[in-house]
C-alpha cells in the first residue's frame, strides 16, 4: 500500500499548535484557580486568571485562522477587553483581601507556581518552534 504522505497546511500545522497552547493553559487556570482557592492566595488566583485570558487568546486566535484581516483585528480587540475585565477582577480580590485580611498557604504557592512556571515554558518551546506563523502575537 503506498504511503500518501503530504505535507500539512499551515493552517493545520496553526490550529493544532492552539489546541495544544488552550489545553495547557486551560488546564492550569483550572489547577491554580482551584489550589488558589484553597491556598487564599491572590497571585494564584492572578495568575490563574492569566492562564485564563491566554486560553480564551488561544481560542480566539484559533477561530480566527483563515479568516479576514478584519476579523482578525476584531478578535484581538475583544481579547484585550477580556484582558482589561479580568485585571480588574484582580483588583477587586486584591481590595477585598485587604479590607478582610488573609493568611496564604506559602508551599501550595511555591508547588503551583512552579507548575505554572513549567507550563509557561512549555508554552513558549511550542511557540518559538512555530514562530514563523500567525497563530499567535502579543
Amino acid at each position: 500500500m503506498p504511503c500518501d504522505h503530504r505535507p500539512e497546511s499551515p493552517q493545520r500545522i496553526q490550529s493544532r499548535l492552539l489546541v495544544a497552547l488552550l489545553a495547557i493553559n486551560a488546564s492550569m487556570f483550572l489547577l491554580e484557580a482551584t489550589i488558589g482557592w484553597f491556598a487564599q492566595s491572590t497571585a494564584l488566583l492572578a495568575d490563574s486568571l492569566d492562564m485564563l485570558a491566554d486560553a480564551a487568546v488561544f481560542a480566539i486566535a484559533l477561530l480566527a485562522v483563515g479568516r479576514s484581516a478584519r476579523f482578525k483585528t476584531q478578535a484581538a480587540f475583544s481579547t484585550g477587553v477580556f484582558q482589561l475585565v479580568l485585571g480588574l477582577a484582580v483588583a477587586v480580590d486584591v481590595l477585598r483581601r485587604f479590607l478582610y485580611g488573609s493568611e496564604p498557604k506559602s508551599s501550595f504557592m511555591i508547588v503551583t507556581g512552579f507548575l505554572a512556571l513549567c507550563a509557561n515554558l512549555l508554552c513558549m518551546a511550542l511557540l518559538q518552534k512555530h514562530r514563523s506563523g500567525e497563530a499567535y502575537s502579543r
